[in-house]
């Protein structure tokens, strides 16, 4: 790849009427209407300095019930299937300048995962945009994305590599998107 563009949108609408508390019919004309948007965007161009990236990784990755597994930004090696970039050759991560998961529904039709946890691998833990060593972040099904990064971006090494990421439920298999951004130099 030798040119291109990461970008991350969050954006939130709210829309609604609003009426009196007297009233029970938005017929009145002391009603109140209100739209608010607010939506910021988290942008990397192709490169390997501040606000860039020259590896993109974009797959569906999937749990048991109950399983968990260790997210090797190193070396991308573990677990199997190995982390790929968009073009399927494993990703060797330097700095991680965007991580994302998202929960989605598995492709089979089976009842989905209730929720996943996000952290607290047990060696090298690479903490992202954590406080701490061992924090985590627990996401559950249907709910918002977990989604950080920086310009700047995390060092990753031999000592700050593995992120953790467990399905929460013993039951159901998890099915979750992974996308991150950063720089293999």
């Amino acid at each position: 790849m030798t040119t291109g563009t990461y970008r991350a949108i969050n954006s939130v609408q709210i829309v609604g009427t609003l009426l009196p508390s007297a009233i029970a019919s938005s017929v009145s004309t002391n009603a109140a209407k209100f739209n608010q948007n607010e939506t910021n965007q988290f942008t990397l161009s192709y490169g390997t300095g501040s606000g860039q990236s020259d590896s993109f990784v974009y797959m569906y990755r999937t749990l048991a019930g109950g399983a968990n597994e260790t997210l090797d930004l190193y070396d991308g090696s573990t677990p199997t299937p190995d982390i790929v970039d968009v073009f399927g050759d494993v990703i060797a991560f330097r700095k991680i300048k965007l991580f994302r998961i998202e929960m989605v529904a598995n492709s089979d039709g089976t009842t989905a995962s209730t929720g996943c946890v996000i952290g607290n691998a047990a060696t090298n833990v690479q903490t992202l945009w954590f406080g701490g060593t061992t924090p985590t972040q627990s996401l559950v099904s249907g709910g918002v994305p977990f989604c950080q990064g920086d310009a700047a971006g995390k060092t990753v090494d031999a000592t700050n590599r593995n992120v953790k990421i467990t399905n929460s439920d013993a039951t159901n298999k998890l099915t979750y998107l992974l996308t991150m951004a950063g720089t293999t130099a």
